[in-house]
């Protein structure tokens, strides 16, 4: 087992670690930070192809990390409907994560359509600060930046 080290020291070598791994197969690169980080580890996915090789890799190595998906609630059937069906096939955690407002108590808040009138603050409130509170829990996914949101460290 690898010896776990500072998170802040960890952000700091992203460079080092890119050349380390830069030719290695997925999943020793998901078995190095299954061993590097447990159990503040996590993937964050809106089941796009990409995460959903990295979780097909994942899922062979410790299907006890949680799968992350932001659901705003404005995702379609389908993409939750991949979700489950991911969840099924891979035997993996998915937890979802909502913003504080539903898409009624919004509207009924701010209007009809703040995606449209007003897109930052309407991401913002339904991706940035819910993603953002889910992610304290994890150290292998984010590092305070100096904006105070979260910043991906691999």
């Amino acid at each position: 087992m690898i010896e776990r080290k500072p998170i802040l020291a960890d952000f700091d070598r992203i460079e080092e670690f890119a050349r380390k791994f830069q030719h290695a197969e997925p999943t020793e690169i998901i078995q190095w930070a299954v061993d590097r980080y447990p159990p503040r580890l996590a993937v964050v996915s809106n089941f796009g192809p990409s995460t959903v090789v990295a979780i097909h890799h994942l899922a062979q190595i410790a299907r006890d990390v949680p799968i992350l998906h932001m659901n705003t609630g404005f995702a379609f059937q389908e993409t939750l409907d991949v979700g489950d069906r991911i969840a099924e096939k891979y035997g993996v955690n998915i937890i979802h994560i909502h913003p504080e407002l539903t898409v009624e108590q919004q509207a009924e808040t701010h209007g009809d359509e703040l995606y449209k009138t007003n897109p930052d603050y309407c991401c913002y409130m339904r991706k940035v600060e819910p993603l953002d509170k889910a992610l304290a829990a994890y150290d292998a996914l984010k590092r305070r930046g100096s904006s105070g949101t979260a910043t991906t460290i691999w």
